[in-house]
């Protein structure tokens, strides 16, 4: 599920980031096939356990660049909890120490001294990761209102996205994931701009609940047990639902007021029943 507010250029160059990295991983490669085919075990082993270790900074580099990506389109946004670029980083250290003293021969002071410069090279090429939380002037909002209602809202879009493999009738299962799509673009949209947090709250959480409890009560029925009435009317309701969520979300987008023109107790029981 991508946000359409993501520009898919910054996403490519994001991927294409660590190249330098995958270059340097063909080196590791050729030396394993090298041992392999000499039948030498001792450079085997060494040689691929090194290019093990170098995988693994591969892969936390990606998240790092990924989480890093995800931290620049957000005005509002916590810190990286997990610092996968410093700790990508401190493994390609231990990877180039290892190559150099055990493989290479070098000697302590030299394997030292390349680990060094690779960190620094690392640093200076890809940075470390983000530190400091994004948050913009709110203010009466208190910072922590607004991550525990993003936090709540993705909690339970990720929910009721767990329990759609249940719904065994397909139109059903689509119309809820569409809800559930716009649902997620609201939230990620009210963290490009929390300005309308307070309302925005009240209606996602009374929607997402009572999509939740529909979702549960569903699952706890026989699947045979369920006339096609029930389908339709389902169906017809989270058609309204979709509705109302592409409204609001229209609203978030033009900057204007989110305008919660709904009574709340009449949509809990429409949900509810």
């Amino acid at each position: 599920m991508i946000d359409a507010m993501y520009k898919p250029e910054e996403l490519r160059k994001t991927l294409l980031k660590p190249f330098l990295l995958y270059f340097f991983a063909f080196g590791f490669i050729f030396n394993v096939l090298i041992a392999l085919f000499m039948t030498n075990i001792k450079s085997f082993l060494y040689n691929s356990i090194a290019l093990i270790l170098y995988l693994g900074v591969l892969y936390l580099s990606k998240r790092g660049f990924l989480q890093e990506y995800e931290y620049k389109q957000h005005i509002f946004i916590k810190a990286p909890k997990i610092p996968y670029k410093l700790l990508s980083a401190l493994l390609l250290t231990v990877v180039v120490f290892y190559s150099a003293f055990f493989i290479a021969q070098k000697s302590f002071m030299d394997a030292g001294f390349l680990s060094l410069v690779a960190l620094c090279g690392y640093y200076l090429y890809y940075g470390f990761d983000p530190r400091k939380d994004k948050i913009d002037n709110l203010g009466d909002i208190s910072q922590e209102f607004v991550f525990e209602t993003i936090y709540e809202a993705k909690e339970k879009i990720a929910f009721i996205t767990d329990k759609l493999p249940s719904i065994q009738r397909d139109s059903l299962k689509n119309k809820i994931e569409n809800a559930l799509n716009i649902s997620d673009e609201i939230v990620k949209t009210l963290q490009q701009d929390p300005t309308d947090i307070r309302v925005a709250r009240t209606f996602l959480m009374v929607y997402l609940d009572g999509i939740k409890d529909i979702i549960i009560a569903y699952t706890e029925i026989k699947s045979e047990d369920i006339t096609d009435q029930t389908h339709q009317q389902l169906e017809a309701l989270f058609d309204d639902v979709q509705k109302r969520f592409d409204k609001e979300l229209l609203k978030l987008k033009e900057n204007n007021q989110f305008d919660l023109d709904v009574n709340i107790q009449t949509l809990k029981e429409q949900l509810n029943n």
